[in-house]
């Protein structure tokens, strides 16, 4: 074969391989499901800007903490709580934590044909009606909501009203679909297109939830799960925080508890 069969074959090879050579890093987002809808506007903007790609898996914070201690696969670790990655931190499974955001507790009523002046008396007011909660043992929603409802005088007499859900998302969706009538959940929740169909009470008893992150020690792509943080505390992360009801946490609050 000549020498310029070969160069023309050489080409061809290198064509061939260029799709494989600029296909695009992907970032693995482990993240609380109450973050899950700011996280999927958030992702596209990175995605876009950074020309990468964000895989988003969502879930309970303690079952997520869980996943990562038995060595699953993720980039970047988006907790409820602070708990969570300052226990992976101390057993050596992820870096330093850092504060992203605070959320809010709010109980959310898809129909609520008895407005009442506050959450208590919108509890009291749906007499019998069941109450979606997420799992207050690895759900940091579901724990804030049993606490509220302890604090006000009111979780000794819900008998079996309550519905206990995986989730702060699926407890949200068994009160959106029906198979509860009230539910306590984070107020992205509230604030999203579903939750828009209902309406929501600020619960105050509820300590609001600082939010913290941390990068899996197992993470293959350290680099890009930084530049996601530093996005998260850039203007279009903040304003997409704030949009889902979040206070956004300011960047020096890394490593900070």
């Amino acid at each position: 074969m000549d020498k310029k069969k070969w160069q023309w074959m050489w080409l061809l090879c290198c064509l061939l391989a260029l799709p494989a050579l600029v296909q695009a890093e992907t970032l693995t987002v482990a993240a609380a499901s109450n973050f899950a809808m700011p996280l999927q506007e958030l992702a596209a903007r990175f995605e876009k800007e950074q020309g990468v790609t964000v895989k988003v898996v969502t879930g309970a914070s303690g079952s997520l903490a869980t996943q990562i201690a038995k060595r699953a696969q993720y980039d970047l670790f988006l907790a409820a709580d602070a708990a969570g990655p300052a226990k992976l931190k101390r057993n050596g499974q992820c870096g330093e934590p850092f504060a992203y955001a605070t959320g809010e507790l709010v109980l959310w009523i898809f129909q609520d044909l008895q407005p009442a002046v506050d959450w208590q008396a919108a509890v009291r007011s749906h007499r019998g009606e069941r109450i979606a909660l997420a799992n207050p043992a690895t759900a940091p929603y579901g724990a804030a909501g049993r606490d509220a409802l302890t604090k006000a005088g009111l979780w000794d007499g819900l008998g079996g009203r309550l519905v206990y859900a995986q989730s702060v998302g699926q407890a949200f969706q068994l009160a959106y679909q029906g198979s509860a009538e009230l539910a306590l959940v984070s107020l992205s929740y509230a604030l999203s297109g579903q939750g828009r169909e209902g309406v929501y009470y600020s619960v105050p008893e509820a300590t609001p939830l600082e939010q913290y992150g941390c990068v899996p020690r197992r993470s293959k792509n350290k680099k890009l799960a930084e530049r996601f943080r530093q996005f998260l505390f850039g203007e279009a992360g903040q304003a997409v925080l704030r949009k889902y009801g979040y206070e956004p946490a300011p960047a020096r609050a890394e490593g900070k508890r």
